[in-house]
């Protein structure tokens, strides 16, 4: 692939013109893979986001493809979802400059339209932590969304001209990303908290809190995600929470929509 500047992600790199799932491949066939392989599709029939919800994808307009990763610091597994999506950001910046945004823990944003969503599903052997499976959706070129799905966007819809897009060119930028923030993140994990919480919807901002399906009364203070990737609040009795679970939105007041550092 054209411009692809990696040492291991996407080496190989597995194409499909059409399949029902990337991630589902290669967790059938992950004996057989070597560490930063890729699977990329034109047409995923089956993809899932978060809590099996269903991804639905226009076929050749957009970008459907998987990362099998072995991460040598399982501690910090789930915060490679958000490594992920820093590496989304930055393929996106020639196209986009530095707008896009993170909505905590797996989708991108920009200007208050969702144009990308990560999936990381993980094997264990026993109790280690074997492999990690990082699914990637990406909107490209597709023009229009259904209508139960008012908050989707595409990276051409977002520019003034609508004109196609390379995807190839999108996932190598991706990939590249994707490897360089991995080997920095592989040596210190935490060194993805300041950019993260800078591109974090409602980073030091007020608001209400939703786990599950619950609303918590009071006001709470967005602080960001600890060393750990874990989202860190402040309630109204001024005492911090930390929330280890996957199902808290956080609605600040007054819906800001593009990461706080560029707005000061």
């Amino acid at each position: 692939m054209a411009n692809l500047k990696t040492s291991y992600i996407g080496r190989p790199l597995h194409y499909f013109p059409e399949i029902p799932s990337t991630n589902s491949w290669l967790k059938q066939n992950v004996l057989i893979q070597e560490t930063g392989t890729v699977a990329v599709t034109d047409n995923q029939t089956q993809g899932k986001g978060q809590y099996k919800r269903e991804w639905i994808t226009a076929p050749r307009a957009n970008l459907a493809f998987s990362v099998l990763l072995r991460p040598g610091n399982p501690k910090y597994m789930h915060s490679v979802t958000l490594v992920a999506a820093l590496a989304a950001c930055d393929a996106l910046k020639p196209m986009l400059g530095e707008r896009c945004c993170v909505k905590w823990p797996n989708d991108i944003y920009f200007k208050g339209k969702k144009i990308a969503g990560i999936l990381v599903e993980s094997t264990f052997t026993g109790d280690k932590l074997d492999k990690l499976i990082l699914g990637v959706g990406i909107n490209v070129n597709q023009l229009a969304f259904p209508s139960n799905l008012p908050d989707a966007g595409s990276v051409r819809m977002a520019k003034s001209d609508l004109a196609m897009l390379p995807r190839e060119e999108i996932l190598a930028n991706y990939l590249n990303a994707l490897e360089e923030r991995l080997n920095r993140w592989e040596v210190k994990p935490s060194s993805i908290r300041k950019e993260v919480n800078y591109r974090l919807i409602g980073y030091s901002c007020y608001g209400k809190l939703q786990v599950g399906s619950e609303i918590l009364s009071g006001t709470y203070k967005f602080m960001g995600i600890n060393d750990d990737g874990f989202p860190v609040f402040l309630d109204s009795e001024a005492d911090i929470c930390v929330y280890r679970s996957e199902q808290i939105r956080f609605q600040p007041d007054g819906k800001p929509s593009e990461p706080i550092v560029w707005n000061s």
